[in-house]
């Protein structure tokens, strides 16, 4: 038996999980800005 708290738990788990993934495709975006103004640079 699965108990009601299991879906709400399921929804914050794959919340938090897409929350990261976006959290990493900021940082990984932001980086490449950096490397690519750095070239500019150079």
């Amino acid at each position: 038996m699965l108990s009601p708290n299991t879906g709400t738990l399921m929804a914050q788990l794959m919340l938090s999980s897409t929350q990261l993934q976006a959290h990493l495709c900021i940082d990984i975006l932001l980086l490449d800005l950096m490397t690519d103004a750095n070239k500019m640079i150079v």
